[in-house]
């Protein structure tokens, strides 16, 4: 009787496991930006229920099974989260899903700068660096006599004199804090100057790519802007290309955009956003 008890109960469990497994629905389909239109690879795909999911692959796409019941919520960095409860949905909408993200805009608390033409009154000086090697008036050291106002250590002059005050002076720099600020300050200035030619040299390149880009293809501003941010090369590769060689290079590219705007087409005339129900034929 114990045996036979146990045998059902060995069958009964794999049936329950197939029918709980048949009762979850599929959900695929693609993540795309709402303003470009441009699939986003590694948005977070996560089950709240569970907390179960992964991430969309390289070209927007994903595929999982959940029960119908459950909430999947996509989310982004610099993207709102986007939510949807599949038995709101038919099986039909959920196979070709195309979740359109919002940006999500930050602002943040304004920042006032003011330019100050003398920065040695807000550096703030710790101690006094000075250094006296002048022996005082009236302590007399080995003798009697009072010791004349001169310094205690001389060198000789000349074209191979040592200049032992210079040296002195290069020495007392290092343990100076005004010093180090001001060291400091200007190594930042350096930092700015180079930050703004680099911004210059891109936006001059930048001009010329769109312009060469024109040139070979009649694009709207959407689609330029997303060919330039996609295939321009670097702006100091850019300086040592000739017209010839770099147009060369947007021909080509400009049949591989081409391929991918036309399969994007595609896609979004087949595909069923989400919460759109289509009238199936009678």
């Amino acid at each position: 009787m114990i045996r036979w008890l146990l045998c059902a109960v060995l069958f009964v469990i794999p049936l329950l496991a197939v029918a709980q497994q048949e009762e979850r629905v599929l959900l695929e389909g693609i993540v795309l930006d709402a303003d470009s239109l441009q699939v986003l690879p590694s948005v977070h795909v996560r089950i709240t229920n569970s907390g179960l999911g992964g991430v969309t692959e390289a070209d927007g796409r994903f595929r999982l099974r959940v029960n119908p019941d459950d909430s999947v919520v996509f989310s982004s960095v610099g993207y709102k989260p986007y939510l949807i409860v599949p038995s709101d949905s038919t099986e039909e909408s959920l196979r070709k899903l195309i979740i359109r993200m919002k940006p999500q805009v930050t602002v943040l608390e304004e920042v006032r700068f003011k330019d100050y033409q003398d920065l040695s009154k807000y550096i703030r000086r710790e101690y006094d660096t000075t250094v006296d090697l002048r022996r005082p008036k009236g302590k007399p050291l080995f003798e009697d006599q009072e010791p004349e106002d001169r310094p205690a250590v001389s060198t000789i002059g000349g074209m191979h004199g040592a200049n032992l005050e210079g040296g002195l002076t290069a020495l007392a720099n290092l343990f100076s804090s005004e010093f180090q600020q001001k060291k400091k300050l200007e190594e930042i200035l350096k930092i700015e100057e180079e930050e703004k030619r680099q911004q210059s040299l891109k936006e001059a390149m930048t001009e010329r790519y769109r312009a060469m880009v024109l040139t070979a293809a009649a694009l709207t501003e959407p689609d330029l802007q997303r060919f330039t941010d996609k295939y321009m090369p670097h702006p100091l590769k850019m300086m040592n290309m000739n017209d010839y060689d770099l147009m060369a290079e947007i021909v080509l590219h400009l049949q591989a955009f081409e391929t991918e705007a036309d399969a994007l087409d595609k896609l979004l005339k087949e595909g069923v956003f989400e919460g759109e129900k289509r009238n199936s034929p009678e």
